[in-house]
């Protein structure tokens, strides 16, 4: 399972800001892991169990907390990509955060600054992928579609059968949004609803005129009763 996780959350990529016993520890395990020849078919009866390698590769997996803003922190986890202290994670755990702390196994802390992000992509996706339809007057406050203006960048599904829904709303009014969130409801080959999408809050928490935010909707398999095909976005939010 833990291979699986690591696929599709490759959207953020942070660097230890101070060279810790972990990283080092993490170069000597890589060198160590590059020398050593690889398994043959001889050799399967004596393949590692799932305990084992839980063993050897929980060293790399670290939790992050990113302060969102003053009064919300996100929480998330990740994993250590290279021996250079880089580590990934999902776009949403990081958002527009800059500074992050990483927590290693051992107890260990320490600072890590956002040095790439991917808001839209995900590694390892399936080709499938959903149809967005036209949102209704309905699926906004006050029925009043002329808010915001919508770009969906992206729904595809990830190697573990996912749906995520990414994209961009901009307010377009001369009021500030604040708390907007963004739901989906999911339909099938023939219009049916088959699930929706929990309500996510717009990165910053609010939108003042002419501003943006992205958004990540992300259905579980567990959350659908069948293949969808197509998604309609509402929106939610209050002005002031």
């Amino acid at each position: 399972m833990f291979a699986a996780v690591t696929v599709f959350v490759i959207t953020i990529i942070l660097t230890i800001l101070a060279q810790s016993a972990a990283v080092t520890a993490l170069k000597q395990q890589i060198n160590s892991n590059s020398s050593s020849p690889s398994p043959s078919s001889s050799s399967f009866p004596n393949l590692l169990t799932l305990n084992k390698i839980f063993k050897q590769t929980e060293n790399p997996v670290v939790h992050i907390e990113a302060n969102q803003t003053e009064n919300a922190t996100a929480l998330g986890s990740g994993f250590v990509y290279d021996s250079l202290g880089h580590i990934i994670t999902n776009d949403h755990v990081v958002g527009i955060a800059k500074i992050a702390k990483v927590n290693f196994a051992d107890g260990s802390s320490y600072a890590a600054k956002v040095i790439s992000a991917d808001p839209i992509n995900v590694i390892a996706k399936k080709s499938s992928t959903l149809k967005q339809l036209p949102s209704k007057p309905t699926d906004f406050p006050g029925n009043d579609p002329s808010v915001l203006q919508i770009h969906a960048f992206k729904s595809v599904q990830d190697s573990v059968g996912q749906y995520h829904i990414r994209g961009e709303v901009v307010n377009l009014s001369n009021k500030t949004l604040l708390y907007p969130k963004v739901s989906a409801i999911l339909f099938d080959k023939s219009d049916s609803p088959v699930g929706s999408a929990k309500p996510w809050f717009v990165s910053g928490l609010k939108l003042i005129p002419n501003s943006s935010g992205t958004f990540d909707l992300v259905v579980g398999q567990n959350e659908l009763s069948g293949k969808p095909t197509s998604y309609r976005l509402s929106f939610t939010y209050t002005s002031r």
